[in-house]
């Protein structure tokens, strides 16, 4: 199998508590994205710049390959040409891996070839905020369609129990095949913005791209279940949904964190999110 990466992975490899050679050994092939880098860089202060430094390290020693970004991927399974080249973000791993401090990595440095390259963090870091902020608002608002004051209440840290009527009829709305669609041509738009060439996709194309994006798909609208039903949506689900856009063919979403190994079990992909391959 080939392992599309949590982050998690890579702490636990860079700790110790994975072993990546018994993974190895059967085969597998560890993958690394573009969605790792930003984790690593985000929110990164002297507490824990040793830990993070440790993962890239990780990467850079274990990882089989790299996966292209997340938005050429998905124009790619759209059969859509990409606008423009892909986010080169190996450098910024490379970086971070033999950097001596924090300050070091905020001037950047010299890649593998030698060339001068600067992070341009604050830029990476604002697109992910801004990013992740908007996930959270999106799926906090279709919460309060559902469970009026849900947002309100939930993200105030106070509990809130449901009925299981209102339950069903959650399960119901996120169930409905319209709200699937809805989802998919939500990830189309996503690639076309700013594409004038672009067309409406035809009917050959829309079931290609529901057929590669099923993980995804299942494990989105299940996810805003388990928000109702047992935890909050955070603005970091979004990263670890974006990993879901890469399952196809033999690629599974390899992490520790167990909300998505429920959410995968519930929705039938327990072949697709692994803790153990």
């Amino acid at each position: 199998m080939d392992l599309v990466c949590d982050t998690n992975i890579w702490y636990g490899i860079a700790d110790g508590r994975i072993d990546p050679k018994s993974i190895k050994k059967d085969g597998h092939r560890l993958l690394a994205s573009h969605l790792n880098i930003l984790e690593l860089l985000s929110s990164m202060y002297v507490s824990n710049y040793s830990a993070r430094r440790k993962a890239a390290v990780a990467i850079i020693k274990h990882a089989d390959d790299y996966l292209e970004s997340s938005e050429f991927h998905l124009s790619k399974l759209w059969g859509i040409e990409p606008l423009g080249p892909d986010v080169g973000y190996i450098d910024a791993i490379d970086i971070l891996a033999n950097s001596s401090t924090l300050q070091a990595v905020w001037r950047g440095g010299k890649n593998a070839t030698g060339k001068r390259f600067n992070l341009d963090m604050n830029s990476a870091i604002k697109w992910r905020e801004d990013h992740y902020s908007k996930f959270k608002s999106s799926i906090l608002s279709i919460c309060d369609i559902i469970v009026p004051k849900f947002s309100e209440i939930r993200m105030k840290g106070k509990s809130f129990q449901i009925s299981k009527d209102i339950a069903n009829q959650f399960r119901k709305f996120s169930s409905d095949p319209k709200i699937r669609e809805r989802l998919l041509m939500a990830s189309f738009e996503r690639v076309a913005t700013g594409n004038r060439n672009l067309t409406i996709p035809g009917d050959q194309q829309i079931r290609s791209a529901s057929v590669s994006l099923d993980a995804y798909l299942r494990a989105y609208l299940e996810y805003l279940v388990y928000s109702v039903e047992s935890k909050p949506p955070d603005e970091n689900d979004l990263g670890d949904l974006e990993f879901l856009l890469y399952v196809q063919n033999s690629r599974v979403f390899f992490t520790k964190e167990k909300r998505w190994l429920t959410i995968g079990e519930a929705v039938g992909l327990g072949g697709k999110i692994t803790a153990n391959p």
